[in-house]
């Protein structure tokens, strides 16, 4: 027969903290383990052998929401004879935040119950950092594409406040002596025509001048702006698609941001000041975003902002502020080092009247020339809206090409017509 004292002995002996409850609540019994994480303020419920464990953990639990749960887990045990519990909880202690394992088990023949509690932190710690490197770019500290693709879904399923119900793409305050919102982003939206784009940057094909290569003024290293800047629309009185409404809603809108020529910050300064360029470039980025709106790395050059509540004419200022933030040069590692960016932008949830991906419209249509095809829907997710967004890019790129081009045309053919 086991006497009292092999069982105390037994479980002293054990490395975990355990209580032993009498049916009525009422400690019975704590081992050694279980004193001394007492004496050391560790204990997960201040109790002595004679007191109510209920009572402490109600008493306890005025302050936190975890010893509430615990002392109703309990109570249900105690009330419903159930086989055993287990749940992690945090605790405030002198030694900072602690993750707890608590397991509470109903003994033989309803004669109480027993409570066993392990410290959990540093595993608890290890699954905290194996959480973050799935989810977070290496180099910048970012969101990953993978964080970002389920902060757009959540985003997309949540109740957005909708106006007319349909897509209004905004105006454009006008600036002088720079670059307004319209000619520094690419907008496309759902259920309603691509709007037309333009961009007055350098072409990204043609050859390098002196000005957009990057350069050394003495002990001082510099990349001048580089690429072809950022891709422009002409947002001013586009309507939604078979409604002619301009009304405003508010919704998702993501934001395509894409380094111009980034690959010349590499070849120029290395790898090294690469990264560190991502990294500047990343903090100035989220000293210009507002609140409710999350920065994050889609990949190499790429940034995307993911910003929910939004109207058109917001997300278009926002577009502008992360493009002028890039104005002054970067410092990094002593070099001196000038990016510019081309922004995109899809809008998603209550700028949306579909429920789906709705594909771009050629170039001819975006203009307004032709009949535009039917939508053709795709299914709505982060990556159709990232996509769209950057297609906004590449086709204002494209038609600056097509723009510049027509104009050296035009000229060549009036120097013709001089010499002649």
């Amino acid at each position: 027969m086991i006497t009292d004292d092999v069982a105390a002995a037994v479980l002293d002996s054990l490395p975990s903290r355990i209580a032993v409850l009498g049916p009525d609540g009422m400690v019975v019994r704590l081992n050694d383990a279980w004193r001394r994480s007492a004496a050391a303020g560790l204990a997960v419920v201040p109790v002595r052998p004679g007191a109510s464990w209920l009572a402490a953990c109600e008493a306890a639990g005025r302050s936190t929401e975890p010893l509430r749960t615990l002392a109703g887990l309990t109570r249900r045990m105690l009330d419903n004879r159930r086989d055993q519990v287990r749940v992690e909880i945090p605790l405030a202690t002198p030694r900072g935040e602690r993750w707890l394992d608590v397991r509470i088990r109903a003994l033989s023949r309803g004669d109480g119950l027993v409570v066993v509690v392990d410290d959990v932190t540093d595993r608890h710690d290890r699954e905290a950092v194996l959480r973050h490197r799935a989810t977070h770019d290496p180099v910048t500290g970012l969101p990953n594409r993978s964080a970002l693709r389920d902060l757009i879904a959540e985003a997309l399923a949540a109740p957005q406040t909708v106006g007319s119900g349909q897509m209004a793409p905004p105006g454009v305050t006008r600036n002088s002596g720079r670059r307004t919102s319209s000619e520094r982003v690419g907008l496309a939206g759902f259920e309603a025509r691509t709007v037309p784009v333009r961009t007055g940057r350098p072409d990204p094909a043609e050859p390098p001048t002196a000005d957009r290569t990057a350069g050394v003024e003495g002990n001082e290293a510099e990349a001048t702006p580089l690429g072809a800047g950022a891709a422009g629309v002409e947002a001013e009185g586009v309507e939604a698609e078979g409604t002619g409404s301009t009304a405003e809603g508010t919704g998702v809108a993501v934001l395509f941001l894409d380094l111009d020529a980034f690959g010349r910050v590499n070849q120029r300064f290395g790898y090294a000041v690469g990264d560190g360029t991502l990294r500047a470039v990343a903090l100035r980025f989220a000293e210009v975003l507002g609140p409710g709106a999350v920065l994050g790395r889609w990949g190499g050059d790429e940034f995307v902002v993911v910003t929910t509540e939004v109207t058109g004419h917001a997300a278009v200022a926002l577009a502008d502020r992360l493009t002028s933030c890039l104005v002054d040069p970067l410092v990094v590692d002593d070099h001196r080092v000038r990016v510019t960016a081309s922004v995109g932008i899809a809008f998603g949830g209550g700028l949306r009247s579909g429920h789906g991906e709705v594909a771009p419209l050629g170039a001819d249509h975006a203009a307004g020339l032709g009949t535009p095809p039917a939508p053709v829907h795709r299914p709505l997710d982060g990556d159709a809206l990232v996509r769209m967004a950057g297609e906004e890019i590449v086709k204002a790129r494209s038609r600056a090409r097509e723009t510049r081009r027509g104009r050296s045309r035009r000229q060549n053919r009036s120097k013709s017509g001089d010499s002649s």
